[in-house]
C-alpha cells in the first residue's frame, strides 16, 4: 500500500468522529424511545471518548496505513425490554446506526463536492475531504454485514420473531470470532490460494454497495 498524508488523515478523523457520531445518534434514539441505559452510562455525548475503546482507536492507526486488522468502536448497549415498541425499536435503533455514516458522508460531499471537483488531483485538502466521504461509505457498507455485534445484524434480529433469539444466541456468542474469519481469515486464504490477491470480503461486498450507493447519491467513486 503506498502511504498517503491524506488518506490517512481521513481515515483517521472519520473513524474517530464517524463512530462517534453514529453511537450517540443510537444513544439519542434510544434514549427518546424509553431506554436511559445509554444515558446513565454517558453515551449521550458526542465527545468521541466515550465511544471508543484505546485498542480499538490503535488498530484505526494500524489500519489507515494498510495493516489487515478489524477496528471497533464501543458499541451503545440498549435494553430492548425498556424500548417503546419491543422489537421494533431495536430496528430502528439499529437502522439510524447503519445510516449514520452514510448521511454523514452524503452531506460532506454535498459540502466539499464543488472544492473537490475543481481541485488538482494533488490537492491534500481535496482528498483529505474525498477521504472522508469515502471512509463513512466504507463503515456504513461494513456496518450492514449481518453479523454480531455489527448493526446490520440487529437490524435483521428486530424483524424476526422473539423465538428466533435462542436459535441466535449461540451465533451472537461467536459474533467476534465470525467477524474475523469473515473479514480477516477468509481473505488470508483467498490471498494464498487465488492469484488475483485482494480482499474478497471488500472487492465483492463492500465496494461495490459503496459504488452502487454512492452512484445513488450523485458522490463521484473513483
Amino acid at each position: 500500500m503506498i502511504f498517503s498524508t491524506a488518506s490517512f488523515l481521513a481515515w483517521v478523523v472519520a473513524f474517530i468522529f464517524g463512530i462517534a457520531i453514529r453511537e450517540y445518534l443510537k444513544a439519542l434514539v434510544a434514549d427518546r424511545l424509553g431506554d436511559k441505559l445509554p444515558r446513565s452510562q454517558g453515551r449521550l455525548t458526542l465527545n468521541p471518548t466515550m465511544h471508543h475503546h484505546g485498542l480499538g482507536l490503535v488498530l484505526a492507526f494500524m489500519a489507515s496505513v494498510g495493516y489487515p486488522v478489524i477496528t471497533w468502536g464501543k458499541p451503545v448497549e440498549v435494553n430492548t425490554h425498556a424500548l417503546r415498541g419491543g422489537r421494533g425499536s431495536i430496528t430502528l435503533v439499529s437502522a439510524v446506526g447503519i445510516l449514520a455514516n452514510l448521511l454523514l458522508g452524503w452531506l460532506i460531499w454535498l459540502a466539499a463536492s464543488p472544492y473537490i471537483r475543481n481541485a488538482k488531483s494533488t490537492d491534500l485538502l481535496a482528498n483529505f475531504l474525498y477521504g472522508l466521504v469515502l471512509v463513512n461509505l466504507l463503515l456504513f457498507a461494513f456496518n450492514l454485514l449481518p453479523i454480531p455485534p455489527l448493526d446490520g445484524y440487529y437490524f435483521i434480529k428486530g424483524l424476526l420473531p422473539a423465538q428466533w433469539d435462542v436459535k441466535l444466541q449461540s451465533y451472537e456468542t461467536y459474533g467476534m470470532l465470525i467477524l474475523v474469519i469473515v473479514v480477516l481469515f477468509i481473505p488470508f486464504l483467498f490471498g494464498i490460494f487465488s492469484s488475483r490477491g485482494g480482499n474478497p470480503i471488500f472487492d465483492f461486498i463492500i465496494y461495490p454497495i459503496v459504488r452502487a450507493v454512492g452512484g445513488l447519491l450523485g458522490i463521484s467513486i473513483v
